[in-house]
């Protein structure tokens, strides 16, 4: 899940925006990777990255 600052996309993602902080803390063990990461984190984590080499695919 990627979380934008603003509502772009209808009713759907602004209960999600609003909802989501407050499931996050129940995501642990397994269930972490659903946690949703805010855009900004995930564009310096790509920035960053851009002129690592790498495989195929990665996750950041």
């Amino acid at each position: 899940m990627i979380l934008t600052p603003t509502n772009r996309y209808g009713i759907a993602q602004a209960i999600t925006l609003k909802v989501w902080p407050i499931l996050k803390p129940l995501f642990i063990g397994g269930l972490r990777k659903y946690r949703g990461v805010p855009v900004n984190v995930l564009g310096q984590a790509m920035a960053k990255n851009i002129f690592n080499e790498g495989e195929g695919y990665e996750i950041l």
